[in-house]
């Protein structure tokens, strides 16, 4: 037991109570019964024994109460299987009456429907027996309108005009004023961009392609072929943009499953791409930053703190939340997590102030840079933050495990 007071807590936990053997009832027996075995005589003579007293008088008593329960519970479970038994067939019985009830339904629903049939069969039979039949029937008076009005409806011509309007509504636009006047003259240079298979790609004559910008120029594709609007934007943003922003870009999940943990899922990493981890990058080195003052003792912290792996663990988790779930600025680390830990107005007011230098908006840009060398920057995909896998290796009270780690990420960035 004093060896390993895990094991022994464990097998008091998991002792098989519904089994207590009656050899080990009667043995106790004689304890139970003796005045001296009472929690309250035990707790003078031992604190620690006075636990193992009353777990054994438990024991005890939960197997008489068990015994006396046992024919109770044997009892309620047959009861159960004979209600189940009985609801099984009432279930039964039901679905059969429903099927009944459903099929008398469809029953009722054809007999009206027959019903109804024969009422008009009825009322169209009386119609033969007058005269003027053909000239009361339905819609004959509007068949012999339009017989009459017939050679009055102007038959439409085999062609629409549809984009002879777009080219006069953009030539109200003072850049667009000769366009009507410039497509008549050049027929066959404007054939040539309708005729052809990439007219967003095809020069527009003179002096069109020279005056108008790339956009003004998708402004008459959209009057010639509007098919291809959507093309010509596609180039538009590839010209201005780059391809990135229309292409599917692929993704390495060997290593964005590294950048993921259980308060950090992929679904995260993928849609926060590189906000999150600039930020997590700039604590990690404000973390590095205090657990290295630490050594100087009260030069470093008129108080000193224990730092450890769990305070950078918790900003991540805070960043996490701050950027999923906020929406207003969230750059609150050094008020809530070690604002909270460190005590003394000073020290506070020397965290934040080293906090600023790392922490803030800039931080988020591709040229910024953690050194006035500008060699340490946070480039996109020259780091990674730290995982879950990494953190557990870190023991929580050993900062120096946590130095470590940042040194190596550090010599990374650099080479």
């Amino acid at each position: 037991m004093l060896q390993d007071p895990g094991k022994f807590l464990d097998s008091l936990i998991n002792y098989d109570r519904d089994n207590i053997p009656d050899s080990i009832i009667a043995k106790i027996k004689p304890y139970i019964e003796s005045e001296s075995f009472l929690p309250a005589a035990v707790a003078k003579v031992s604190k620690a024994c006075t636990s193992i007293c009353l777990w054994v008088r438990a024991m005890y008593k939960y197997h008489h109460v068990a015994k006396t329960v046992a024919p109770y519970r044997q009892a309620l479970q047959s009861s159960e299987l004979e209600l189940a038994e009985t609801e099984k067939i009432l279930a039964e019985a039901r679905e059969r009456l429903n099927a009944c009830e459903e099929r008398i339904a469809n029953l009722q629903a054809k007999y009206d429907d027959c019903i109804r049939k024969q009422h008009e069969l009825e009322e169209k039979s009386q119609l033969f027996s007058d005269d003027d039949y053909w000239m009361n029937i339905e819609f004959y008076l509007l068949v012999v309108c339009i017989k009459v009005k017939n050679l009055l409806i102007q038959h439409q011509s085999g062609f629409q005009i549809v984009c002879g309007g777009n080219v006069l509504n953009l030539s109200s636009l003072p850049k667009f004023a000769n366009l009507p006047e410039s497509i008549t003259q050049n027929r066959d240079g404007f054939k040539k961009i309708f005729d052809s298979c990439e007219p967003h790609r095809s020069e527009i004559s003179e002096p069109w392609q020279t005056d108008l910008d790339s956009f003004q120029r998708i402004l008459v594709l959209r009057c010639l072929t509007a098919d291809k609007v959507t093309n010509a934007m596609q180039d538009f943003v590839s010209h201005h943009l780059g391809q990135r922003f229309f292409e599917p870009q692929t993704t390495s999940l060997h290593q964005v499953f590294k950048d993921s943990s259980p308060s950090a899922p992929l679904i995260f990493v993928f849609s926060q791409n590189d906000v999150f981890m600039h930020l997590f990058l700039s604590l990690a080195f404000f973390h590095s930053i205090l657990i290295e003052r630490k050594k100087f003792g009260p030069l470093g912290f008129n108080i000193p703190y224990e730092f450890t792996t769990g305070d950078l663990r918790i900003c991540m988790d805070q960043l996490i939340m701050f950027l999923t779930e906020y929406t207003y600025y969230a750059l609150q680390a050094g008020h809530i997590n070690y604002g909270g830990r460190i005590t003394d107005d000073w020290d506070r007011r020397c965290a934040m102030s080293i906090l600023d230098e790392y922490y803030f908006p800039r931080v988020l840009e591709d040229d910024y840079s953690y050194s006035p060398s500008g060699i340490l920057s946070p480039a996109t995909r020259k780091y990674r933050s730290c995982s879950a896998l990494e953190l557990k290796h870190c023991n929580k009270n050993n900062t120096v495990a946590l130095s470590h780690w940042l040194n190596s990420q550090q010599a990374r960035l650099t080479t």
